[in-house]
């Protein structure tokens, strides 16, 4: 973020707006309220970027970008797929409130939308005075799902990062200039990292990765999926390295929109955080993309938040649940929440308490509880898988059976949390897929 005459303007106006013991104006709300962008990078999972460990350079502007906030290193999903993910990343409500994915399913797609009732966060904060830019990929992130709802502006025409990230700088200004003083929330989406994995060449070069390297088309991966290991150890390893790939794509097109958002001012008076609504598996528990499982290489993901009053260069070992995004959000920019939220702030004072579990789920076939050791995966048939995350951090000992106490004790965890997720009313926009549209839309 950089300091600028526009920011050091913004304090004065605040100083002088307290000095006189008034309030900000509606209109003046800029100088209260810092402009939100949230952006999520679809299928990114965080052990595949540098803040996070991993050898490739997939990420130099994303790293340098996390020295310069927070980063959060134990951050999960509480669903996964991209409808119920992002439901949930911009409600705050689990699946098993907001109902998107429960139970029901077309080949494998949701085949409703959010419910009205829910509350979403673009809606909350266009209430308090926010203009709302919402830019998606489409797809399973698209208006006929409901994700329109509660923005002034809403494009999901796609086109990736070369088109949207532009298209995103175009509308804060256009916002900006018929609104002047108002602060904006931006949501930004992203599948570029997603399959098929087929990275430009300057993101091969980058890699390495030689031009004789194949594609890995979404057709091939999906035939693939349950036994990986018939490609051969060669072609996963190709596979995967194509993955990373696409991140260092996606990490150059963030470069170039950062620079542009600062040379607006944009990023004088911001918050910024940047997520994704599930992972990637490759071969890690028998299979490929992100199936119906809850193992950490598809909940885990990234979380990286900059801006104002955002402490620099710190690393937090907090459990975060994408639960928590919402009222963090609201609590940070002081929106009073419009509905009764589960999720915990991470953000301020409370942010470094200690958190004793976070709750998944993938329908009603699968729950997951995670605490700073364990972690119980629960199947709808009554299996129980368990792990020391301490002595098997991949997830590869099931223990269940030699820890029968813990096993209990955590399903008791799940029962409760079951119990306690009230469905919201509402009515739910049916989803009339065309002819086809459920094959390009699986494995969103």
């Amino acid at each position: 973020m950089v300091h600028s005459s526009s920011r050091r303007s913004a304090g004065l106006l605040l100083l002088l707006a307290l000095a006189a013991g008034c309030r900000p104006r509606v209109g003046d709300q800029a100088v209260a309220r810092p402009n939100v962008l949230l952006i999520s990078i679809d299928a990114l999972r965080a052990d595949r970027l540098g803040t996070y460990g991993h050898t490739r350079p997939t990420s130099p502007f994303l790293d340098e970008l996390a020295r310069s906030g927070t980063v959060y290193e134990r951050a999960f999903v509480a669903t996964h797929g991209t409808t119920p993910s992002h439901t949930t990343m911009l409600s705050g409500l689990y699946q098993e409130a907001h109902g998107v994915g429960l139970e029901r399913m077309a080949q494998g797609v949701v085949d409703v939308g959010i419910p009205d009732a829910v509350p979403l966060v673009q809606e909350q904060l266009r209430a308090a005075g926010y203009s709302t830019i919402g830019i998606t990929d489409g797809g399973n992130i698209g208006r006929r799902f409901g994700f329109s709802r509660g923005f002034d502006r809403f494009d999901d025409k796609g086109g990736g990062l070369a088109r949207t990230a532009p298209l995103l700088v175009s509308e804060l200004a256009r916002a900006r200039q018929a609104h002047p003083g108002r602060p904006v929330f931006a949501f930004l989406h992203t599948y570029d990292v997603h399959s098929p994995y087929r990275p430009p060449p300057e993101a091969r070069a980058a890699l390495a990765i030689p031009e004789s390297v194949a594609n890995a088309h979404t057709r091939f991966l999906l035939r693939n999926s349950r036994n990986p290991a018939a490609m051969g150890a060669s072609r996963l390893a190709e596979v995967s390295a194509l993955y990373d790939a696409e991140i260092r794509d996606v990490d150059r097109h963030l470069r170039a929109l950062f620079d542009a958002l600062e040379a607006d001012d944009f990023l004088d008076h911001a918050l910024v955080l940047i997520t994704s609504d599930h992972g990637e598996e490759f071969g890690e528990h028998g299979g490929l993309l992100h199936g119906a499982k809850l193992y950490d290489e598809l909940m885990r993901v990234p979380l990286l938040v900059v801006g104002e009053r955002i402490s620099r260069g710190e690393r937090r070992s907090r459990l975060i649940s994408a639960v928590d995004l919402v009222p963090s959000i609201l609590d940070h920019v002081g929106v009073a929440r419009s509905s009764p939220l589960v999720g915990r702030p991470f953000l301020g004072p409370a942010a470094l308490e200690r958190v004793a579990a976070v709750l998944a789920q993938y329908g009603r076939r699968l729950y997951a509880v995670r605490t700073e050791r364990w972690k119980l995966i629960q199947h709808d048939t009554g299996r129980f898988e368990l792990y020391d995350l301490v002595a098997d951090p991949r997830e590869k000992s099931n223990v269940a059976q030699q820890h029968g106490d813990v096993r209990a004790r955590l399903a008791g965890v799940i029962a409760r949390f079951r119990e306690s997720q009230a469905r919201v009313a509402g009515t739910a926009p049916a989803v009339v897929l065309a002819e086809g549209a459920a094959g390009e839309l699986a494995q969103g």
